[in-house]
């Protein structure tokens, strides 16, 4: 059930953040922010949370789906954030726009269904949900560049990953270091590059010089189903 889903709602007079995380028309569960939230082991976290907690104080911030209406706002945002890649990944595979917008209507059209993290009322963060075959693949999961590090994209992961009940996977450049390590954070693994060739020309469709450049992650539903098919139970 498509839903929208107030994560933070903080008061500027006390800096405080209260979860409101509740489903429009829901039973007021908590929205679940991703596993780095459910452990508080080391002062680091704490200090993470505080801070991060510090830049939502007196702001809404809700996960809900976007509309064709927005268009160009998740355009822009995807084209901002893409700014990231420069000087990292090869260059031949940095385009401008990044995505332009037939690639990103085509990818619409083909059923790519994007979700958007807004604060206070403006659009900062976009992430999407395709299924494919017998997995759903997160893509395009860009927050706007002054947005950055303060939990946005680990929200949209964690709702997403509630919208399915397949193994899930996640593409993306080996060279962008910072989103390995933020997926890894969350749970997922990288495939071995002999398996991840196969799943790009299977799931995704890219070119092969991009296939050559990228890495896939998978979560814990997708090992224990390959580990099940290798030993037959």
């Amino acid at each position: 059930m498509l839903s929208t889903v107030v994560l933070w709602q903080g008061s500027p007079s006390d800096g405080r953040v209260r979860g409101e995380g509740k489903e429009r028309g829901g039973d007021g569960e908590k929205e679940d922010l991703g596993e780095d939230c459910r452990s508080v082991a080391s002062e680091e976290f704490r200090h993470k949370r505080a801070s991060r907690h510090s830049l939502l104080a007196g702001k809404k911030v809700m996960i809900r789906q976007c509309d064709n209406s927005e268009f160009d706002t998740i355009y822009e945002i995807i084209n901002d954030a893409a700014q990231a890649y420069r000087g990292v990944i090869p260059a031949d595979c940095l385009k401008e726009p990044y995505m332009c917008r037939d690639e990103l209507r085509r990818e619409m059209d083909e059923g790519v269904v994007f979700w958007g993290c807004e604060e206070d009322g403006e659009l900062v963060g976009v992430a999407c949900i395709q299924q494919v075959q017998d997995v759903t693949l997160i893509r395009h999961a860009y927050v706007r560049t002054p947005k950055r590090n303060q939990g946005i994209g680990g929200s949209l992961l964690s709702h997403l990953r509630k919208q399915t009940t397949r193994p899930i996977l996640v593409g993306t450049w080996a060279d962008a270091v910072w989103a390995i390590r933020f997926y890894e954070k969350h749970g997922f693994q990288l495939v071995s590059s002999e398996e991840k060739d196969g799943l790009l020309r299977k799931y995704w469709s890219i070119p092969e010089r991009q296939i050559e450049t990228s890495v896939v992650l998978a979560d814990r539903k997708w090992f224990d189903a390959r580990r099940r098919q290798a030993t037959g139970a």
